[in-house]
């Protein structure tokens, strides 16, 4: 999987939920991915929180 970028979990504490966090994180994931020219992306996202 040399060609692929891959991001196992990303939680985001309840609190900062609803303000951008997670987007921007993800954003930063996908710069990176691209900088180092791994152009295989996958997203799988879970709505539902898990609970705690």
């Amino acid at each position: 999987m040399k060609d692929a970028c891959y991001l196992q979990d990303l939680f985001v504490n309840e609190a900062a939920r609803g303000h951008g966090v997670a987007r921007a994180l993800i954003e930063r994931v996908a710069q990176s991915a691209r900088g180092a020219e791994r152009p295989q992306r996958e997203y799988c996202v879970e709505r539902t929180p898990l609970p705690v």
